[in-house]
Parts: structure tokens; C-alpha cells; sequence
């Protein structure tokens, strides 16, 4: 690239309200002896008499000033328009920050580098404005993620170490020679970047065009770096990590190759979410969020950075080695990696002055006392590693809800977006979107199944803690308060009982219902508005919670209709704003989650029947201890309660409506589950789930009661409140002292190694014979429960799958009748699910057990682990032919007719599966049909020797298709698979299109746009 012998240059100076460095800025400019040079002045919105300054100094003529204030790029962009509409025509752009003041000889400096370097981009050597002995910058790289690596130490002192013109990754925007030549074909700053990295893409997508970028040692300015270190307002303050995160995941992206692209993107993201997370446990939620929102603003603006990429490859002349080679690589890099990861557990280590190393260091105490949510998290994340320490030395855990997770992060989305629910008997059907979730945690976790499973257990009940101390920080309590609930909360004897048998839903529901009922809250005036992003927050949240644990959108409407009753009688527009905050939050979860959230709403849904519970006693309820898992002993289990109630009696006066919601909504969860235990149908599936609410109720009311207590008693002489918030305080603090004892024993009855659970021989049969079905039984003789899975058990990619339609009503009636004797050929009516095996749990009734081992086609296998095996001597594959008359006569009948059919089906062997939702193999001469053991559809199609036959009714719910003489190959597929997926890509549209506008209002609102 070549420039005239005396190149004019245009000075296009962004001013945002720098008012206290435009003097010195403005004495720079003039002390340059560089002609022609002109200057251009864009006043970005000012409040401070920026635009006066400007205008004094320069004339109107040469000022741009904007209405509204946007970002830095947008504001240059503006400047160039209207330079190009005012002819002031020049061979190179000088790019000056407000707070930038060039040195003497600075520009003609800059000019000369540029024309004996070639280079389209030169830099100027930044000194500290207060301390010009001081580097600030002389260029800048990253690693191959984007994530920079400073070039200059902070404090290095200027020693004439960087004397040489050095060609840089990107060199800093604060002052910025760029040739017209490079604007012209590759652009300037992208419009979407209101500030932070936009240098860094610049300069990439000028190297890759075949323009370099050096730093001048000769050209010096000082800068105040003003943006950078939140000396001004602006829409950067306090949200640093937000802009750096976003705007360099969009310079990859736009930049580098696909090659290259395919392997530091994945990895960037997994950064990002790994320090989100570091934040998120040390307390620091904004830094978490902000990363999170960085994502979030890449997914819901990915069109445009496509486009943007579409351009910057169109004019890619060069490899992307020209760029990494420029890059921080090696060890040092790690390092550097670690460091990060170091500092956003324990905080950035600043460098101290002599004076200051000399003071002692503070002690323990003081440090719990500055850090009281990050100390809290500590304790209790040794306290739970201390007690699941056997977890760490087995094979995955299962539980009651809590399945193993596949061998393959892939089968998450696999299974997702398959539209057929095969081994559970699930019929043609949409999955839960928590398998998502649960990919996205594993891909996290590295591809670790058995790492992905511990974290999500053992970082639900740290979820649950930090939810409250949420809801207690948007409620205004003080930090007393909040510490209190917020280990009340984690000590519970709900939490304890639902981790200690692996209850995953409801884990779940009690780690997100503090979080979930914020949006009600603010709604009720219990706390300020939170305006739309509450809404969403809490849209958010509650859609992730259901697709875990169905039942939090009835929780979730259930306590958003109660806050409104308890509010009609104070503020009846309180109740009312309730109300459509509560059916705008549910029903906005229910459409992102669609198409499953229709499931819902069927019979047989996830959501379940109220099922009675005659053990669980009115004193157990009260106690928080419905859970088959107790905990703790009744005797020190009331500790949350008492201390609920005693701080509803001591609630102050500004507190007291929260208190009296609060105690409402204890009082009311408490009844219903007692309805719930005695057997109330369609209210919940057990009595813990609506005790949440209770327990979330009695933990604020705790810590409004100790907020007040702490600071009344004091000024009271010693009386009834003193002896009854002492009472209530020893007796919560033995109960934690209890849960404390009890997660440190690691007893967790309920959680065993998945290993355990199913003989191993029945995966290689399957896949000699065909695959099959296991049906695993427990419950009551009054109440039999039954799941279906495939030979290798149930896995978490069967997670909230129930047997469905006509399915699940004969497979509970077919239990019904074996559990009362109705019929000793229960493995006839078991053949018709497909089901080989049946395994009966150690914890099924003893009577249950003895009414299967009462099945004349149910031999004794083995017993295996206390569980007894059973092999269904009647049983078929999933997929087979059969060829006896009895068979084939009762599949074209009832499904009562199996009852009475041959003893042996003689049937062929099964069918291989192809794929999720396909078969094929080989037939008998004599077959006479194919028996499909899945639920009926119209989409089903069999093909026999390239004959199309179709699919009828077998069984009353299951599939057949009629052969006819001497079949040979058989393949049978379901058509249905493009319908289901094109309700899912209509969903993720309906989601981005969500996501954009939220972006859209959210940069608005910033200022950004």
C-alpha cells in the first residue's frame, strides 16, 4: 500500500461527554507542525459541555453533533458520512479518543511509519495521563481464543525498552492513523460494537485483507483510558465483561477460518461458561450474568455476524497463520488461563506499597465478615464434598428420579430431536427440552457422563442456596437476614430428604422456586418492579425448571393465584397485577417449551396423578419431612418452622405484609400436602412438592424475624420477644447443626452406583436377539408402579418419559390384575410391551413381589443386588413375526385375548433396530405377521421383500402388518420424524426471534442503539 508524498490526513475525534481531558486533547491537536491536516468532531450526546468545547475550538462547521448518545463505531460512522457529504477528502483517517492527548510531532510520526512500513493500521505509544514515565500500551495480542494478553506489564516504567516499530496484533484505538485505502475495502469500527475489542477486529479483518498494523515508538499520546477504568459514564460502566465477552466471541466468528473457527469457538464458549460459573459461585452474580448475556447477545445477533463474516472472507487475501502467528502461544498461555480461573474464585491481586505489606494481615474473621455470601458457599461446598465422598469413588448414581447419563454427550440431542419415545413405551411424541439442558451441562463437563451427573447433584442444593439469598437481596434484607435463610434453606430436612434419594425433580423445583417466585414478589410490591426483565428473567427460569420438573408451572401458577388472594384484601390492582404477571410468566414458559409443554396436559402426563401417601402423618408434614428419605428425627426437625413463626411475631411494621403473604403461603402449601398425602387427586404427585412452598416461606420468614431482632432486642429490656426468638434460634440452629452432622456421615440411602442396578448379560442378549423391553416393579400391592426400559436400563435420556395413550392404561391394568390375582399369565400380557424381563426392586411390598413370582410364564432368573430377576418366558423382541394362530388372532382382537393364546408364541427373531425409529431383518417361511410392540400411528410403514403394507391396530394400541406367503427381508420405518422436526425448528425460530427482541430492548435501553 502506497500514500502521496504528503498524505492529508482527517482527525475524527469522538467526544463523550470528556470534558476533563478535551483541554489537553485540544492542545495536542494544535502542537502537531503535520499539514494538511484537518480535524473532524463528532459530539456523541454530551451533558457536560463537550459540544461547546468542541465548537470553540473548531467551529460549528466542523462539529457533527448527535441527538441521542450511541456507540463509538455508530459515532464514526456518522463522522464519515457527514465528511463525505462536507468533500473533506484525505488519505488517511486519524482515529482520536477524547481522552487521548498526542505528544509533539506525534502525527507526522505516524505518517512517515506508514508510508516506509505499508502498513494500512499504525499505533501510537500510550503513557499513563497522570504518570507519562508509565506504559500503558504498545500494541496488543491474544491467544488463539481471543482473550488478550497484555504486551506491557501495569506499572512498567518507560525506559526506552519499545524503541522499534513493531508490527502487533491490534494496536489500541485511543489514537489510530488507518489508510483510506483499507476503510475503503474492509470498513472502519462495526456498528454494533459500542465499545471494547472493535480495535481488535479492525485490525484482524485488515491482516487477513493483506494490511498490517504496527505500533510507532516515536508517536506518543497520553490516555486516560477513561472508558476502560469507569472514570465516566457510559453504557460500558459496569458491565466490562459483558462487551469484551460478546464483542470478542463475534470478532472469531467473523474472522477466522472454518477450520480454525470449528476448534477455538467451542472451546471460547466453554470458557465463557466455565468463568460464568466461577462467578456465579463465589457470588459474584452480575459477572455472571453479564457472560451468560454475552452469549446470548452472539445467538440473537448471529445473522448479522454471518453477514459481517460473509464480507470480511470476501476480502481474505491472506492465510489465518499471518494473524496466530502474531499470538500468545505456549505454556505461558495456560498459565495465564489458570491465573484467571484463580482470580475469579478469590479476587484480583492488586500490587501494595511497602507501607502496606507492613499491616497484618487480616483475620479470618474479617475475611467471613467482608465475604459473607462467598464464605457461606465455601463451607457448604466442603461440607458436600466432605459427605459425597463415596459418590467420588464409584460408577454413575442412580436414584429414584436420578438415571444414569448416556456414554455420549450426542445422545441428549439425538434423543431430543427424535419424535419417537421408544423404550419407555412412549409413543409418537415430543422429548423434554431438559435433555438440552442436561447435553449442555455434559458438554461442559467435558463429555463426562459420571462428572456431568455429580454436578448436577451436588450443585443443585448450592443452586437452591444461592436462589434464596436472590430473593431475600430483591426483599432488602439485611446480610443477617439473608445468611440465615439461606442455611436454613440448604439444611432443610425437603433438601436434605430429596438429595439423599436422588428425587432429581425435586432438586430441581427446590433449587429454582426462591428464584421463581422474585417475579411475584415484585408484581405484589414487595420489592421494586424489575419492569420486563423480571418478566423474562422469570420466563426463563421457569421454563428451564419444567423441563426438569414438570410440576414447578403449577407450582408456579398455584403460588402466583394465592400471593393475588392474599393481596385482594389490601390492594385489589396488587391482586390483579399479580395475576397477569403469573399468566404472562406461564404462559410464555409453556410456549418456549412447545411442543412438549402440550404433553403436559395429557393423561399419563409427567405431571402425574395426586397419589395418597397414608404414612406421612399431619407431624411429619409440619416437620418438612414427607420424603420416603428422613433426614433428620422429628425431634429436630421442627427447627425451620418454629423459627418461621417466630419471625411472622416479630416481623417490624414495613415488613409485616410481607410477612402476613409469607405465612399465607407456609400455611396453604401445608395444606396441600396433606391433601396431597391423603390422597386429593390431581394436585401433585407426592406431598414434597407443595411443601416447597412452605419450606421457601418459613425460610424468609426467619430471616425477616432475625433482619429485626438483631438490632430491636438490643435496644428492649429482656422480656417475652427475647425468649421466644431465643427459643426459636436455638431450636433452628440444633437442626442445622443436625443437617450438618447428617451430610457430613454421607449417608445417602436413596443414591446407589448405577452398576448395581441391572445384570449385565441382558445388553448382550439384546443384541444377539433383537432389542427388548425390562419392565421394573415397585410400589404396593395397592398401588403397583411400573416403568418400562430397554435392555441396558434406564438412562437419563428416558428421563420424564411415561408409557402413553392406550399404552399406559393397559400396562397399568395388566399390574392391577397381577397385584390382585385377576391372572397368573401376567408374562403373556407383558409380551405385548415387548418386556423379556421383569425386575422387581428391593424397596417394591414383599406382597407385590409374591404376586409376580405367582406368573406361570415368569420364571426366577437370578436375584441380583436384593432386586429379583424374572425372564418372561412368553416374551417377545420389540420388533418380531409370530407365526401361531392363538397370537395372531389375539393381536387382530382385545388385549385381554393375549391371555388365552399359546404359552409360546413361537415367533421369529427380532428385528435389529436401525437408527432410533426403524427395523429390519429376516422372516420365518411360516410367519404370519409383524408384531410391533409401540404405540399405534398412521406413520408407521413396513416394506417386505419392496412390498409396502400397511400398518393396523394390534392389541388395542399396539402395530401389526398381516404377511403374506414366504416373506423374506422386512424393514419398517416411521414417517413421522420430518413433522416433529419441523415443530422444533419452528420452535427454535420462535426462541431466536424472543431472543432478539430482548436483545434489541435491552441495547436500547443501554444506550447502545
Amino acid at each position: 500500500m502506497e500514500l502521496p508524498d504528503d498524505p492529508s490526513i482527517l482527525v475524527l475525534l469522538v467526544a463523550t461527554d470528556g470534558a476533563a481531558w478535551l483541554p489537553e486533547v485540544l492542545k495536542g491537536l494544535r502542537a502537531q507542525q503535520y499539514r494538511p491536516i484537518k480535524v473532524l468532531a463528532v459530539d456523541n450526546a454530551s451533558a457536560d459541555g463537550s459540544g461547546a468545547i468542541l465548537a470553540k475550538a473548531f467551529g460549528v462547521r466542523r462539529i457533527v453533533s448527535l441527538e441521542r448518545r450511541i456507540g463509538y463505531g455508530r459515532a464514526l460512522a456518522a463522522g464519515l458520512k457527514i465528511a463525505t457529504e462536507r468533500r473533506l477528502d484525505a488519505d488517511a483517517f486519524l482515529i482520536l479518543h477524547d481522552d487521548a492527548a498526542l505528544g509533539p510531532g506525534a502525527v507526522e510520526s505516524m505518517v512517515r511509519t506508514m508510508q516506509t512500513t505499508g502498513a494500512g493500521i499504525v499505533g501510537a505509544k500510550l503513557l499513563e495521563w497522570d504518570n507519562p514515565l508509565l506504559l500503558q500500551d504498545f500494541g496488543q495480542t491474544t491467544d488463539r481464543y481471543g482473550r488478550a494478553v497484555p504486551r506491557v506489564e501495569r506499572g512498567e516504567i518507560d525506559q526506552g525498552q519499545h524503541e522499534q516499530v513493531e508490527e502487533v496484533l491490534y494496536a489500541t484505538s485511543a489514537a489510530l492513523l488507518v489508510a483510506r485505502e483499507l476503510v475503503e475495502k474492509v470498513g472502519l469500527f462495526d456498528p454494533r460494537f459500542v465499545a471494547m475489542r472493535d480495535d481488535f477486529d479492525l485490525s484482524w479483518r485488515a491482516r487477513i485483507a493483506g494490511y498490517k498494523t504496527v505500533v510507532d515508538p516515536a508517536a506518543v499520546a497520553r490516555h486516560a483510558s477513561a472508558v476502560q477504568r469507569e472514570i465516566r459514564d457510559s453504557p460500558v460502566r459496569g458491565r466490562m465483561r459483558y462487551f469484551y465477552e460478546r464483542n470478542m466471541i463475534a470478532t472469531l466468528i467473523k474472522n477466522y477460518s472454518l477450520p480454525h473457527l470449528a476448534i477455538a469457538l467451542p472451546f471460547t464458549i466453554l470458557l465463557t461458561l466455565v468463568n460464568s460459573l466461577l462467578y456465579f459461585l463465589t457470588g459474584r452474580r452480575s459477572s455472571a450474568v453479564q457472560l451468560l448475556q454475552a452469549l446470548q447477545w452472539n445467538l440473537a445477533h448471529l445473522p448479522s455476524t454471518l453477514r459481517a463474516r460473509t464480507r470480511a472472507q470476501r476480502n481474505r487475501t491472506e492465510h489465518d497463520a499471518v494473524v496466530t502467528d502474531l499470538m500468545h502461544h505456549g505454556a505461558t498461555r495456560l498459565r495465564a488461563q489458570f491465573e484467571r480461573a484463580v482470580e475469579k474464585v478469590v479476587g484480583e491481586v492488586d500490587e501494595a506499597s511497602e507501607d502496606e505489606l507492613e499491616k497484618p494481615r487480616p483475620r479470618l474473621a474479617d475475611r467471613v465478615r467482608a465475604h459473607p455470601v462467598g464464605s457461606l458457599v465455601l463451607i457448604a461446598v466442603v461440607l458436600g464434598l466432605v459427605g459425597a465422598r463415596s459418590l467420588f469413588f464409584s460408577q454413575q448414581i442412580a436414584g429414584v428420579d436420578l438415571l444414569p447419563f448416556p456414554s455420549s454427550m450426542r445422545s441428549f440431542f439425538t434423543e431430543f430431536v427424535s419424535g419417537w419415545r421408544g423404550p419407555a413405551a412412549g409413543g409418537a411424541g415430543p422429548a423434554t427440552p431438559g435433555l438440552v439442558v442436561l447435553g449442555i451441562l455434559t458438554f461442559i463437563t467435558f463429555g463426562s457422563g459420571w462428572l456431568a451427573q455429580r454436578v448436577l447433584v451436588l450443585g443443585l442444593p448450592l443452586v437452591g442456596a444461592l436462589s434464596m439469598n436472590r430473593l431475600c437481596s430483591v426483599l432488602g434484607m439485611n446480610d443477617r437476614g439473608r445468611r440465615l435463610a439461606v442455611v436454613a434453606y440448604a439444611a432443610s430436612p425437603l433438601m436434605l430428604g430429596a438429595f439423599g434419594g436422588g428425587r432429581l425433580p425435586d432438586l430441581v423445583l427446590l433449587a429454582f422456586a426462591p428464584a421463581l417466585l422474585i417475579p411475584l414478589v415484585r408484581a405484589a410490591g414487595l420489592a421494586p418492579g424489575g419492569g420486563w426483565r423480571s418478566v423474562a428473567a422469570g420466563i426463563v427460569w421457569l421454563a428451564i425448571a419444567t423441563s426438569l420438573a414438570p410440576w414447578s408451572v403449577v407450582f408456579f401458577a398455584g403460588a402466583g393465584i394465592l400471593i393475588a388472594a392474599l393481596c385482594a384484601g389490601t390492594r385489589k390492582t396488587t391482586a390483579g397485577d399479580v395475576l397477569k404477571r403469573t399468566a404472562t410468566v406461564v404462559g410464555g414458559a409453556l410456549i418456549v417449551l412447545l411442543p412438549w409443554s402440550a404433553e403436559l396436559f395429557r393423561a399419563g402426563s409427567p405431571l402425574g396423578a395426586g397419589g395418597g401417601d397414608s404414612q406421612r402423618t399431619m407431624t411429619d408434614i409440619l416437620a418438612l419431612s414427607a420424603g420416603p428419605i428422613r433426614a433428620l428425627p422429628l425431634a429436630v426437625a421442627f427447627g425451620l418452622p418454629v423459627a418461621g413463626l417466630a419471625g411472622l411475631l416479630g416481623a417490624p411494621a414495613q415488613r409485616r405484609r410481607a410477612a402476613a403473604i409469607f405465612a399465607g403461603v407456609a400455611f396453604v402449601s401445608l395444606g396441600v400436602a396433606w391433601a396431597v398425602a391423603r390422597g386429593v387427586p390431581w394436585i401433585a404427585p407426592r406431598p414434597e412438592l407443595p411443601l416447597i412452598g412452605a419450606a421457601v416461606a418459613w425460610c424468609v420468614l426467619a430471616g425477616i424475624g432475625f433482619d429485626a431482632a438483631a438490632s430491636r432486642l438490643r435496644a428492649r429490656a429482656f422480656g417475652l420477644p427475647h425468649l421466644v426468638a431465643g427459643i426459636a434460634g436455638i431450636v433452628l440452629l440444633v437442626q442445622i447443626a443436625a443437617s450438618a452432622g447428617w451430610i457430613a456421615r454421607g449417608d445417602h440411602p436413596g443414591l446407589v452406583a448405577s452398576g448395581a442396578l441391572i445384570p449385565s448379560f441382558l445388553a448382550e442378549q439384546a443384541a444377539q436377539e433383537g432389542p427388548f423391553r425390562v419392565a421394573w416393579v415397585d410400589g404396593t400391592i395397592d398401588a403397583p408402579s411400573v416403568a418400562l426400559s430397554g435392555p441396558a436400563g434406564q438412562t437419563m435420556l428416558q428421563f420424564l418419559q411415561r408409557p402413553a395413550g392406550a399404552a399406559a392404561t393397559d400396562l397399568r391394568r395388566t399390574f392391577a390384575a397381577i397385584a390382585s390375582d385377576e391372572t397368573e399369565s401376567g408374562g403373556r400380557l407383558l409380551a405385548t410391551f415387548g418386556v423379556q424381563y421383569v425386575i422387581v426392586r428391593p424397596t417394591a411390598d414383599p406382597l407385590l413381589a409374591a404376586a409376580v413370582a405367582r406368573q406361570v410364564d415368569l420364571a426366577l432368573s437370578q436375584r441380583f443386588n436384593n432386586a429379583i430377576v424374572y425372564v418372561n418366558e412368553a416374551g417377545l423382541p420389540i420388533a418380531t413375526t409370530v407365526s401361531t394362530p392363538g397370537w395372531t388372532q389375539a393381536s387382530a382382537s382385545t388385549f385381554a385375548a393375549v391371555a388365552g393364546a399359546e404359552a409360546s408364541p413361537r415367533a421369529g427373531p427380532g428385528l435389529s433396530q436401525t437408527g432410533g425409529t426403524g427395523f429390519r431383518g429376516s422372516a420365518a417361511p411360516t410367519a404370519k405377521e409383524i408384531l410391533l410392540a409401540e404405540d399405534f400411528s398412521p406413520s408407521w410403514r413396513a416394506q417386505v421383500d419392496g412390498k409396502p403394507l400397511t400398518p393396523q391396530r394390534s392389541f388395542g394400541w399396539a402395530t401389526r402388518f398381516v404377511l403374506g406367503p414366504n416373506p423374506n427381508h422386512i424393514v419398517v420405518t416411521w414417517s413421522g420424524q420430518r413433522w416433529h422436526r419441523g415443530a422444533l425448528v419452528l420452535e427454535l425460530l420462535l426462541v431466536i426471534g424472543v431472543a432478539i427482541r430482548w436483545s434489541q430492548r435491552a441495547a436500547r435501553e443501554r444506550g447502545e442503539r
